[in-house]
This record gives structure tokens, C-alpha cells and sequence, in this order.
């Protein structure tokens, strides 16, 4: 069983009109039928009596039965004894009336008078008068279901009746239902839909501005529309994904979340005032979204409303994964011709363009300790050796290459079965060197085509330990570029440009890594000395903090030839 509260403003005895009053000038109760159910009739004779009625039934058929009761009232109703009178009438209604008296057998409802004093000329003071009076009451009220008469006070009330709506959602209570009674139709007229209008609209706002669709989840949850709810599901769903920032969800809800918003701004119909506000409402997220007439929602757009919003975290993981597509679907930059491979999360795009290109810009120097060793390793016929065939090159090389085919046979002993067989299975491998190879050869044949095992394995250490070296590989391509002198097949684009794109790219790769992870002692070494080089050499801040991270992925928009330009 629910817990339910009614709110009214009580109005005085004599607020309701007169024409029904007896030559005597005694008013007669009179019949209020509800909106589009002409069976229900609820008797009232003072202005608050057959909407409250109709409250205490309502709450009751949905499982909410009313303990509470606050009005707020006047010194002219307390002065004519209206507020005893409403409470005999409320308490009469739940003894007697056959639709509710089992309902509320036993139930003693508690009334809540709040002063609202016309005296005061200020309505600003007034207001504060009544808020202080709202916030003794509910702020450590539990969960509720509230339902509101609408009918009685002046225009300053109504208005602040809204704000004490929104006061008691934030107290986690539910507008359930609101009512006022039309006196010349002698009918309880709903609501409701208004209300839903209002909630619809802070969705909306709550959405475009934070990205957040709590408030439309709700909306959705009790949308009948197919059509609606499909869409309002999609816009939910896509909030969720962004707040986690799931790459993956991100990119297969994008053209889903495109398509519904063109499709439902096209065909919904105007069969209500919800489907005539929503439909009208898309332009408006459309806009916010930034799609423009005849185009699609892209990562471009959505960084650009992720930074609107100071989504920043969301914004800089998108420019990072997304940014390099961009550059080759509008065919900024050209793809190699050598076939690229996604690994390791990467898209094709992240290799061609933070790996391929940058790289292609760098005067190449090899590892001659890694070099020497390989080639030992490719003179051997893995599929026929034996292991003294690594002894016989071990007599015939430099004492360096002695201690690593050494290190090589010793690690063929302990993890795989006279060296070559099967890998042993009571053995353990060291992480740092885990492989799947199933038996030694393949192990051997692993080492000489794995550059990152051979790293490992030669130097003990994993190659990330060679990041200092990547972070100047891409700073020396940076400078490349920056002098101007170098053709580079695979852009379309002038060299500043290209220069411009990569440096914001590469600012913000440093940038992402300093916020995402706690450096090791040498990653964060090689960060320190790039983001020197970054702001000595390229103008660049590099201050981790939230507006100078938001202007640089703004400026390496710009660079890329987005337009920033406001709505």
C-alpha cells in the first residue's frame, strides 16, 4: 500500500460562484462530473470539496492511500472556520461514501494547515513565508504519491504550486495526479497532460545540456506512442553509453539515434499535444546536436556537443578513437596500400594515421641488438632443428648473441619438453614472456616475427619501456612536417594543416594517458619530457585542467576544419 498526499489551496466558503444559492442565500452542493468519464460524479459544495473528493478515490483505486492532507490557507479561512469545515467534510466523504469508506477504514488523516498571509504586500516574502513552512514539513518526508487540487488561489499561488511540485520531486515524491474544478462545466477537468508537457520539456533541456536522460526514462516508461517510446528508448539508451563512454555501444547506436530523430520528425503524427510538442521539440535536439539539414550525426558533431555540455572526458576518448576515421572518410588523409589490420582495440584508421604516418615521417634506425639476434634466429630451419644447431651458432657469434642463445636454451628446458617438444604443463610461464606457441620451435618461430616479444626477450623488459623513444619518434615527425619540405603521398591536405592535426592529435594522446592512467616511473618520464617539447617548441599548454583541456580539443577541431561557430 502506497503512501499519498494531497495538496490544495483551500479557498474560502464563499469562493465558488453564488447562482446556486436558495432564497434564503444558502448555497446547495451540486454534482462535478470528471473529465471523459460522465459516470463518476462527485458532490461538492464549497470549491476545494469535489476535487478532493475525487483525490481520496483516485489515490485510493491506485493503491495510494491518503494519510496527509496540507493545505495552505489564509487568515480569512481560519477566520471563518473553513479549514474545520473542509476536514468534517474529508472525514465525512472517507465514513460514508460507498466508493472509498473500506478503503480508508481506520485511517486517520492527518491535516497540515501552511499560512500564506495576503497581508504581506511583497510576494517574494510571502513565498519565502510558505517555503520555510514546506521545508519543515517534507524534508524528512519518505517516498510519497502526491496528488494536487489545482483549483483555488490567486495567479502568485498557482505559479508557486509548480514550485512546490518540483520541490517534492527532488524529495523523492511522485506527482501522481492534478485536478481543478471548472466550475461552469461543473466538471474535474485533468491535468495531467500539461504536467506530462512540463516533464517532457526538463527531459528534453536535462538531455541537451548534460547529456543525462534520466528524466526521459522516466517519460518513457509510461509512454503509450510505439513511435514515441522507440525514440525516447534510443535517446535513453545512447545517454547511458555515453556516460560510460562505451566506444563499441557509441558507434552502433549513432545512425540509430540519427535515423530515429530525422524519421520521427517526418512522419510522427499530430494526434495529440505530447506528439505535437515532442515532434516540435527534435528540431531542437537536432540543433543542439548540430545536425544540419540534409546531413548525419557524426563523432565530429558529438564531440562538439559533449564539449557544450562539459562532457570532457567523453569528448577527449572520441577525438582520440574517432578523429582519425574523419580524416579518412572526408578524405583528408589517404589510406595505405599495404593491408592494415585492427589489434588490440585500434581501429585501422588509429594505425594508419598515429602509427603508419607518423612513423613514415621518421628516419628509421634499427635496433642492431635486436637485428643481430633475429637474424640468428631466421638462419635456423624451425621445422627441422635440433638444439645443437643453436649451439653450433652460438660458437660462431659475438659474445652478446652467446649470452642470448644461452638465455634462449635455458628457457627451451624449463617450459617446453626436451626443449622443442610440447610445452610442459606443470611449468607456469613468466608473464612477461607469455606466448601460446604450443611447442619450442614455434616459440623460435614466434620470437623472430613478434617485435614485442623480441623486445622482451632481449632486453628483459616490456617494450613499453621504450616509450620515451615513441614519444620522440612522433615529436621528430612532428617537426618534419612542421618545416614544410617533405611530400607525403597519403594527404590531401596542405603541410600546416596536416602539421596542425597531428600536433593537437598527438597533445591530446599525451593528454588522455595523463588522466586515464597512474604513469609508471618511465612512461611518465617520457610524458614529462614530450609535453616539455610540446609547449616549448609548439605553442601548445599542456596544464592538465578542465578549460585548458576543452580549448585544446576545440582548437584541434578547428584544425581539422570543423566549424565552431555557435548554434
Amino acid at each position: 500500500m502506497g503512501k499519498g498526499i494531497i495538496l490544495l489551496f483551500l479557498s474560502g466558503g464563499n469562493a465558488n460562484s453564488n447562482k446556486n444559492a436558495n432564497n434564503k442565500g444558502e448555497k446547495s452542493p451540486e454534482y462535478y462530473g470528471i473529465e471523459g468519464k460522465k459516470e463518476e460524479k462527485f458532490l461538492g459544495l464549497n470549491t476545494n470539496d469535489a476535487p478532493v473528493k475525487y483525490l481520496l478515490y483516485c489515490a485510493a483505486k491506485n493503491g495510494d492511500i491518503i494519510q496527509k492532507i496540507v493545505c495552505i490557507v489564509t487568515k480569512e479561512v481560519k477566520r471563518d472556520k473553513d479549514d474545520e469545515k473542509f476536514k468534517d467534510m474529508v472525514n465525512d466523504y472517507i465514513r460514508n461514501d460507498p466508493r472509498v469508506k473500506d478503503y480508508y477504514k481506520g485511517i486517520e488523516i492527518e491535516f497540515i494547515p501552511m499560512d500564506y498571509d495576503m497581508e504581506v504586500e511583497r510576494t517574494e516574502e510571502r513565498s519565502l513565508q510558505l517555503y520555510r513552512q514546506i521545508s519543515k514539513t517534507f524534508i524528512n518526508e519518505e517516498q510519497s504519491n502526491v496528488y494536487i487540487d489545482y483549483t483555488g488561489g490567486l495567479r502568485d499561488i498557482n505559479f508557486l504550486m509548480t514550485v512546490i511540485i518540483r520541490y517534492l520531486e527532488y524529495h523523492n515524491s511522485v506527482c501522481k495526479k492534478i485536478v481543478y474544478s471548472n466550475f461552469s462545466k461543473k466538471r474535474i477537468d485533468m491535468l495531467d497532460s500539461i504536467y506530462s508537457m512540463f516533464q517532457l520539456l526538463n527531459g528534453i533541456d536535462q538531455f541537451t545540456q548534460t547529456g543525462n536522460a534520466e528524466l526521459l526514462e522516466k517519460y518513457s516508461e509510461k509512454e503509450e506512442n510505439e513511435r514515441t517510446k522507440d525514440l525516447l528508448e534510443k535517446i535513453v539508451k545512447f545517454s547511458k553509453v555515453m556516460s560510460i563512454c562505451d566506444i563499441k555501444a557509441i558507434e552502433k547506436l549513432l545512425p540509430d539515434i540519427d535515423n530515429g530523430l530525422k524519421n520521427y520528425e517526418k512522419n510522427a503524427a499530430r494526434a495529440s499535444l505530447f506528439g505535437e510538442i515532442f515532434r516540435d521539440m527534435i528540431g531542437i535536439i537536432k540543433k543542439k546536436l548540430y545536425i544540419e539539414a540534409g546531413k548525419s550525426l557524426g563523432y565530429p558533431e558529438l564531440i562538439r556537443w559533449c564539449l557544450d555540455n562539459n562532457m570532457i572526458q567523453q569528448a577527449l576518448t572520441l577525438y582520440i578513437e574517432k578523429i582519425p576515421s574523419y580524416y579518412y572518410d572526408t578524405d583528408m588523409l589517404i589510406m595505405p596500400q599495404e593491408k592494415i589490420m585492427e589489434s588490440q582495440g585500434k581501429t585501422k584508421e588509429i594505425i594508419a594515421f598515429y602509427e603508419k604516418l607518423y612513423d613514415s615521417l621518421v628516419d628509421k634506425k634499427k635496433d642492431e641488438k635486436i637485428e643481430n639476434f633475429k637474424k640468428i634466429l631466421e638462419s635456423l630451419n624451425t621445422e627441422s632443428m635440433k638444439i645443437s644447431d643453436l649451439k653450433q651458432k652460438k660458437g660462431n657469434s659475438s659474445k652478446e648473441n652467446q649470452i642470448l642463445i644461452d638465455q634462449l636454451i635455458q628457457f627451451l628446458d624449463k617450459y617446453y619438453e626436451c626443449k622443442l617438444g610440447k610445452r610442459k604443463k606443470d611449468k607456469k610461464m613468466t608473464e612477461l614472456y607469455q606466448h601460446n606457441a604450443k611447442d619450442g620451435r614455434a616459440y623460435i618461430n614466434a620470437l623472430r616475427n613478434d617485435s614485442k616479444l623480441i623486445y622482451t626477450f632481449v632486453y628483459r623488459e616490456e617494450r613499453e619501456g621504450k616509450k620515451i623513444e615513441t614519444y620522440k619518434k612522433k615529436l621528430q615527425a612532428l617537426d618534419k612536417v612542421k618545416e614544410g619540405n617533405v611530400q607525403i603521398q597519403e594527404s590531401n591536405i596542405d603541410n600546416e594543416q596536416l602539421y596542425q592535426i597531428m600536433k593537437y592529435y598527438l597533445a591530446l594522446k599525451v593528454m588522455r594517458n595523463r588522466i586515464n592512467h597512474a604513469a609508471e616511473d618511465a612512461s611518465k618520464e617520457s610524458e614529462e619530457q614530450a609535453i616539455a617539447i610540446l609547449k616549448k617548441d609548439h605553442g601548445l599548454c599542456m596544464d592538465i585542467e578542465f578549460d585548458n583541456v576543452k580549448k585544446l580539443i576545440r582548437d584541434g577541431l578547428e584544425a581539422s576544419g570543423i566549424s565552431m561557430s555557435d548554434h
